[in-house]
């Protein structure tokens, strides 16, 4: 995500709403992103990220120039992501069938599972496991960014980086095959 220009911030906090607006359309999507991917769930994702916009209308004020826009409303994302979670405990069940209520063809179905899967061993990881994995794969910050974000030091970020691969890479070694 790009970072939007000063003056953009700058009318927001002085609270000009259509300032606001073009902000919100600038940043919608990458919330989004990293809210779906945190969750896993469309619905929870339209939570969080508009609880995200809600945050941002009290707390632009707050932003501080020296850091990065983007960096900080990440950090805001991941957060109010991570508290969505603990407020909504909830079981993913697995479909029986597509839509329309036929059962998938083979290759949809291994392609659906693979994708469940894959998604539920993400859902699985620690939060702090997680969260790196997600700006660093799914948003591409480099690492100085990520930690900046989630106010950990670069070292921390490569060692969760490293230590979340390997688990997902254990607990889906049978994908590879």
């Amino acid at each position: 995500m790009q970072s939007p220009p000063e003056p953009l911030i700058a009318a927001c906090c002085a609270g000009d709403r259509d300032a606001f607006a073009r902000l919100f359309d600038l940043c919608r999507d990458r919330v989004y992103a990293v809210a779906l991917h945190m969750s896993g769930d469309p619905s929870a994702a339209a939570d969080v990220t508009q609880d995200v916009f809600m945050k941002l209308l009290t707390r632009l004020p707050q932003f501080d120039a020296r850091a990065a826009f983007t960096t900080w409303l990440y950090r805001i994302a991941i957060n109010t992501a991570i508290d969505h979670q603990r407020r909504s405990r909830r079981v993913v069940p697995l479909p029986a069938a597509l839509p329309d209520g036929r059962p998938p063809a083979d290759d949809e179905y291994a392609r659906a599972e693979r994708k469940r899967r894959i998604g539920a061993a993400l859902r699985a990881l620690p939060v702090k496991l997680r969260a790196p994995l997600v700006l660093r794969h799914v948003e591409g910050l480099a690492y100085d960014e990520i930690a900046t974000a989630l106010g950990i030091s670069a070292g921390t970020v490569a060692s969760r980086l490293s230590r979340a691969h390997a688990r997902l890479a254990r607990e889906l070694a049978d994908l590879r095959a």
